[in-house]
């Protein structure tokens, strides 16, 4: 369902410095109660071919695309359709949302606090369900008829340089943090290239 991967660091490297790119406001088209929200558009070609090739190595997603009838290899048939990041500031949040095309991902360029820290600073540190900062997923329990399933990911520093690829029909959301600095992340969306099938 959600494929981790870790960055090369030549393009760990050069996401970097894409993020420095906050030319394009992208704030009207994204679901985050975020200020800074930027479109990286002019990047595709850059990294179209990694995320490609990202796609092509898990087993799930692989097969999952296998599944849709349509040509395999499939390299030519998918494009990396969007680009941006998100610069994550203190209270601010994303809401459960999904994203366009077939595939996503989210790449942790900078994460501001380990996640024991941010427990404890958080207005739920005597909860039972503390959140701060969290990462979650929410799809269909199948074990629990009508039931939702949420996994619940622990991103802090540790995960930066590292990347999550997974269908993109898979909501998800960020909870608020609660110290000082920003949480960078950059996403993107992975779609079929009707025009490339159609002219096959």
């Amino acid at each position: 369902m959600i494929n981790k991967f870790k960055i090369p660091k030549d393009i760990y490297n050069d996401l970097i410095k894409c993020v420095d790119d906050r030319s394009i406001e992208n704030n009207k088209n994204l679901a985050g109660n975020i200020r800074e929200e930027y479109s990286l558009q002019n990047y595709l070609n850059k990294f179209e071919p990694f995320f490609l090739n990202e796609c092509i190595k898990s087993n799930f997603l692989s097969n999952y695309f296998k599944k849709l009838n349509i040509l395999w290899p499939n390299s030519q048939n998918l494009i990396l359709s969007h680009l941006w990041s998100n610069i994550q500031k203190k209270y601010e949040f994303n809401p459960v949302h999904e994203h366009s095309g077939i595939f996503s991902f989210i790449l942790f360029i900078k994460i501001p606090y380990l996640a024991e820290e941010q427990f404890k600073k958080a207005p739920g540190y005597k909860s039972m369900s503390n959140k701060a900062g969290t990462l979650s997923f929410f799809d269909l329990d199948s074990n629990s008829p009508g039931g939702i399933r949420e996994t619940n990911l622990k991103v802090d520093k540790k995960w930066e340089g590292t990347g999550l690829i997974f269908k993109s029909d898979l909501k998800h959301c960020v909870y608020p943090f609660y110290t000082e600095g920003d949480r960078i992340t950059i996403s993107g969306n992975i779609s079929i290239n009707n025009r490339r099938i159609n002219d096959a």
